[in-house]
């Protein structure tokens, strides 16, 4: 049996969590251009040195997968993908549900209350707030 951990974090710290998994497993799946196009981290950086930079990841992933199209990428259920990766975005699941519930509790719909799917080869983890425990 595997050993088992519990960490602690405040709401700041889960969100960053999550992201750096959501990161993590985008990368897996070979979705390179997010690096530029979703993620940046607000950097003054123009228009065109952005499209300089979305090129050279499209052209780098051209050289380390064999993705025919420019923006295909690998579904997260693909053997493709490391089971590293896979578990990171199972975790950034289960943190973005957890948070999304916290900050808004209402039955409305929103991707981030989808109950969390496991991909990767560990059990999904848990997360409850400190005064449920």
């Amino acid at each position: 049996m595997k050993k088992r951990y519990v960490l602690e974090l405040d709401e700041d710290q889960a969100q960053a969590l999550s992201e750096a998994c959501e990161f993590m497993s985008r990368i897996g799946m070979a979705q390179l251009t997010e690096v530029v196009t979703s993620w940046s981290f607000n950097w003054k950086v123009d228009r065109e040195r952005k499209d300089q930079a979305e090129r050279a990841m499209l052209f780098a992933k051209s050289q380390l997968t064999d993705l025919g199209a420019s923006h295909a990428y690998y579904s997260i259920s693909s053997p493709d993908v490391p089971n590293v990766c896979k578990v990171a975005y199972d975790l950034h699941q289960v943190i973005r549900y957890r948070l999304a519930w916290d900050h808004n509790p209402n039955p409305e719909w929103n991707t981030h209350k989808n109950e969390p799917m496991r991909y990767g080869k560990s059990p999904l983890a848990t997360i409850k707030p400190v005064d449920e425990l």
